[in-house]
């Protein structure tokens, strides 16, 4: 199989159900990690990404990641995503407690 195409985005331009990250663990075989959700990091300098596979990838907004496009979900309310984000770029960072709440909702 090929290799997904990769784009370089800038961190706070990914969005989450619309990217990936093409990874591999211990070198076997390599798959796409969707992005679940994003937060800000404590001290609001980086954004955190939750991964599929329950694990972080930090960035800070202006660092250029490579990412996968993906298609949404057919269920996926991509107009919710788009008003996420928009509150996203104005917030504040969330504390690790309030990520968690926001996510358990």
């Amino acid at each position: 199989m090929s290799e997904p195409v990769q784009v370089k985005k800038k961190a706070i331009d990914v969005l989450p159900s619309f990217n990936g990250i093409y990874c591999a663990v211990d070198g076997g075989e390599p798959f796409v990690n969707h992005i679940e959700l994003r937060h800000w990091s404590e001290d609001g300098t980086q954004i955190v990404f939750l991964l599929s596979s329950f694990n972080f990838l930090f960035a800070y907004p202006d660092e250029e990641i490579d990412v996968i496009e993906l298609t949404p979900h057919k269920y996926c309310n991509v107009e919710k995503i788009h008003t996420d984000d928009d509150e996203f770029r104005k917030k504040k960072p969330l504390n690790d407690v309030e990520f968690a709440r926001a996510w358990a909702l």
